[in-house]
């Protein structure tokens, strides 16, 4: 592994799947807000705070854990995006090179914006179910929601190694 230290600082303009990706999260993340904004007033006081790990609510809060949902994706988009203006930063799983720096540090990019994708449509969805169980329509979250968030992200994380490693 490379010193952060000694890494290039490359400036390197978005790629159209950098953009494509960030268009699909900031589609979650506004549609998170309008969700919770759309159905605030038809909801009870009461509604799944937390969901166990078959996917049934656990705990029960006030309205206002909407509200922490939709904050919290729109600080998933930020500060991924905040991260990927500075690539040069992050670790590496190969030493960065003159070489293999640019595609290193374009790979790096791609991979935080697909995870950021992942995150904020996992809690859009997760704000969509909730409102769903609050009203009475919906049982929870299902029994695949945990099992596919881990294998959703363990697949990301496995083929970020594979192509990180590839680009050497």
């Amino acid at each position: 592994m490379g010193s952060k230290a000694r890494q290039p600082v490359l400036k390197i303009p978005e790629s159209m799947a950098e953009r494509m990706w960030t268009h699909a999260a900031t589609l979650g993340v506004v549609l998170t807000a309008v969700m919770a904004i759309s159905f605030w007033a038809n909801l009870p006081a009461q509604i799944p705070a937390h969901f166990d790990l078959a996917g049934r609510p656990d705990a029960w809060s006030g309205k206002w854990i909407l509200a922490l949902v939709a904050v919290m994706s729109a600080v998933t988009y930020a500060a991924v995006g905040l991260a990927c203006r500075a690539p040069h930063r992050f670790s590496y799983l190969v030493a960065i090179t003159p070489e293999n720096a640019e595609r290193q540090y374009r790979f790096a990019r791609l991979l935080m914006r697909v995870i950021e994708v992942e995150a904020v449509w996992l809690m859009t969805y997760l704000q969509w179910q909730t409102i769903h169980v609050a009203l009475g329509r919906s049982f929870g979250l299902g029994i695949w929601w945990f099992p596919a968030v881990i294998a959703i992200f363990a697949a990301t994380a496995l083929w970020g190694i594979g192509r990180a490693r590839a680009l050497r």
